[in-house]
């Protein structure tokens, strides 16, 4: 029996070690990714007026088209802080165009406005993405417009009974390449 180690194999002792050495490796590796996340989130909260805390955990659809539902969403849903108006969502003139399209004196009060309007609060995000109209605009951003919006069936209710008033038009912009908030809000 020899006591000089095998050449292929590595002690026993070294496993262990490494295990440890990789796990503390990922959590750092995660640590940094979170610290980085958070950071660009804050810079594009600083940038477009949000209002930071749970605003922050508000994340921003993927298309323009995204963007009108995730608003329609947060129409529907009562929240006391009014996440579609202290959000990165819409920024500060699609705020104010808002609220001037619903002569409210601001945001918060324009998204009560229509929520109280709502027959069905719950499917009235639900729509059908093809009856949307989107048109590109020369700078860039996106047209989404929702005048000729249908919803999608509800078993329980007649066919004819809409969820709520027709979203309107909203403008787009993209953020980081990524991402779509609304600029502008437009009625019918």
């Amino acid at each position: 029996m020899s006591t000089t180690p095998d050449p292929g194999r590595w002690p026993r002792w070294v496993w262990p070690r490494l295990a440890l050495a990789v796990a503390v490796l990922l959590v750092a590796l995660v640590g940094v990714a979170i610290v980085l996340v958070d950071g660009a989130v804050t810079q594009l909260e600083t940038e477009r007026g949000g209002a930071g805390g749970g605003a922050r955990l508000q994340l921003l659809p993927g298309s323009p088209e995204g963007a009108l539902v995730e608003l329609m969403r947060l129409i529907a849903t009562p929240d006391e802080s009014e996440p579609a108006c202290s959000g990165a969502l819409l920024d500060e003139d699609a705020r104010t165009a808002l609220a001037a399209t619903l002569g409210a004196r601001d945001c918060r009060s324009a998204v009560r406005h229509l929520r109280s309007r709502l027959a069905d609060p719950g499917r009235y995000h639900r729509i059908e993405y093809s009856s949307l109209a989107i048109r590109q605009l020369p700078d860039g951003s996106v047209e989404v417009d929702g005048c000729g919006v249908r919803w999608q069936s509800n078993p329980f209710a007649p066919p004819e009974v809409a969820p709520g008033p027709a979203p309107g038009r909203v403008v787009t912009a993209p953020i980081y390449g990524m991402a779509w908030s609304i600029t502008d809000v437009q009625p019918c």
